[in-house]
Order: C-alpha cells, then sequence, then structure tokens
C-alpha cells in the first residue's frame, strides 16, 4: 500500500524537487500539486490523503493559517525556507519541518516516521503499558521499561513525545495529551502546551518558568493555574 501525498507549494522549483523525491520512495504516491492552500482544499476534500508537504510562505493564505483551519489534518511536513516558523509549526502537531532546499536524505528520513506514525494510527495499537512504579512504551520497534521515578520531563514535539529520564532520552509516537492521561493525575503537571513534568522533579518555580533537574522550562500563561494549584497543595504554610 501507498500513503498518498499532496504538495503545497507555490515555487515551481520546490514542487519540482519534492515530487522528484516522492517519485523515488516506493511507498509514496503523488495524488496532486497546488501553489497554494485555497487550491488545495479540493485535493483534501477529494479524500484519502495520508501525507501533506506544505510551505509557509504563500499567496492568499499562508501554511500557518491554514493548518490552524484544518478540523482533522493529514500527516502535515512542512518545508520552507525560513527556519523561524519551526516553534509555532510544532504547536499545531506538524510531523516535521525540512528547511529548503530539501535534500533527499532529510526527505527520506521524514518520510519513513510518518510512515511508521501512520501505520501506528492505523492498527490502533495502546503504545504505553502503566504499571504501579513503571510503564512501557514503544520506542524504535521495541518496548522500553521506564521507572516513574527516572523521568525528569515529557517534551512535545510535534507527531511524537521525547521523554527525558536521567539516563537517556525514548522518543514515540504518541501524543503528549496521550501519555498524560494514563499518568497520574496528582503527581504530574502541565506547564506548556509542550510540556508534562512529575512535580517531585521541580527544583524551583519563577514567574514564567520553572527548573527541573538544571532543565529551565517555559511555563505558558494557560497552565500557570494548574501548576500553582498542585504546588499550593504541598506548600508549608505559616499557621
Amino acid at each position: 500500500m501507498k500513503l498518498r501525498t499532496i504538495i503545497i507549494d507555490d515555487e515551481p522549483l520546490a514542487q519540482k524537487g519534492l515530487e522528484d523525491h516522492i517519485n523515488e520512495t516506493g511507498f509514496l504516491e503523488l495524488a496532486g500539486k497546488a501553489e497554494d492552500p485555497i487550491e488545495a482544499l479540493e485535493l483534501l476534500t477529494s479524500g484519502n490523503i495520508d501525507i501533506v508537504f506544505l510551505d509557509i510562505e504563500m499567496p492568499k493564505m499562508s501554511g500557518i493559517t491554514f493548518l490552524e483551519n484544518l478540523k482533522v489534518p493529514p500527516i502535515v511536513i512542512i518545508c520552507s525556507a525560513y527556519a523561524e516558523y519551526a516553534l509555532k509549526s510544532f504547536e499545531l502537531d506538524v510531523l516535521d519541518y525540512l528547511l529548503k532546499p530539501v535534500t533527499f536524505e532529510r526527505f527520506t528520513k521524514a518520510v519513513v516516521k510518518a510512515k511508521e506514525y501512520y501505520e501506528l494510527k492505523k492498527n490502533g495499537k495502546q503504545e504505553i503499558y502503566l504499571q504501579s512504579d513503571y510503564f512501557f512504551v514503544k520506542c524504535n520497534q521495541k518496548i522500553e521499561k521506564i521507572n516513574f521515578a527516572d523521568v525528569n520531563y515529557l517534551e512535545a514535539m510535534g507527531n511524537y513525545v521525547t521523554i527525558h529520564t536521567k539516563a537517556k532520552k525514548f522518543i514515540t509516537y504518541l501524543t503528549l495529551k496521550g501519555i498524560e492521561e494514563y499518568l497520574p493525575k496528582d503527581s504530574y503537571v502541565r506547564i506548556h502546551k509542550s510540556y508534562l513534568v512529575p512535580i517531585d522533579k521541580i527544583q524551583s518555580i519563577d514567574e514564567n518558568d520553572i527548573k527541573v533537574a538544571d532543565t529551565v522550562l517555559p511555563v505558558s500563561r494557560n497552565y500557570k493555574e494548574e501548576l500553582n494549584l498542585k504546588i499550593n497543595r504541598k506548600l508549608i504554610k505559616r499557621n
């Protein structure tokens, strides 16, 4: 089975480069091309599009605005000449961010990741197995055991999550929201759209950030109240 892809880019050379890469990749099929997101809507509504290669700066509508208005987007891989849009793109759950000109090597890395993610979603497999003191999670085609006591924090990176532990990092094709549903609610706190931390690993709290395992992480306005509520429950107060 081939994954059906479309290219949304107003630059003919960039379109041609991506088209050549797609044609050289056995598990991909090019279903269409568009020079702007408005034109691409017809391709998307025609159905069965698995991967979108999306530029950012385009006429009529930017790639960012396009993503913000898609209710159920397929797998999205950004292809842009501008690195400054990467953070915003990952906040919108893109799978990868490629800088132009896109080399075949970098393209291949992104689409292999997309294929693995597609298969995980299609199979509907539970990729996290929870126990009292530890959990198992699927990483790089094998099951890894992670002790709760070793977790420093979890970081969302588009459509996958990096679990930072004392010894190493584990990358899994899960969403932060999906993992959060399994973790003990009294022991973990969301501090940002991209970060979830164990409360007992917080070393200090400043106005807009916290320190966890000697790493400074941002606290967003949307999650500050939740952080304060959970910390206040553990705060020693004067009688």
